[in-house]
């Protein structure tokens, strides 16, 4: 029996305009997951996005992004994907307001989410806390 799985293959900083400032600068990510399509309706979802940090003068922790994912479904007997894939594609600003405390609004665009054949826009935000 096939366990998931799930790798993630690639997510490092790319490029530091200031080697005294390690944690500014543009980073890339790329993550895949897979599952059995006898256990997993959703048996490929693949993602990637980049994010870059310290863009905005006078804000060095906060953090612009972008990502992109696809979820392909499981093949149909008849060899085609039933329902097609579902694509989103998301950008997102995260304020850092206190070492502890950070505000993410985001927007995201679904394309033919849960196979509906109708794409929906999402926009919402998202609080962290570090206790």
């Amino acid at each position: 029996m096939l366990a998931d799985a799930r790798l993630s293959l690639f997510d490092q900083r790319v490029f530091a305009p200031d080697a005294a400032d390690p944690e500014r600068g543009l980073g890339v990510w790329l993550q895949v997951s897979w599952a059995p399509a006898d256990r997993n309706r959703n048996d490929l979802w693949v993602g990637g996005g980049l994010v870059t940090t310290g863009l905005v003068p006078g804000r060095p922790a906060d953090d612009l992004g972008f990502g992109a994912s696809s979820a392909e479904l499981s093949v149909a007997p008849s060899g085609r994907r039933d329902p097609p894939s579902e694509i989103v594609l998301e950008w997102f600003y995260a304020i850092q307001l206190a070492p502890w405390l950070s505000l993410q609004p985001d927007l995201q665009v679904v394309l033919n989410p849960a196979a509906s054949g109708r794409d929906a826009v999402v926009v919402g935000a998202r609080i962290s806390l570090d206790l």
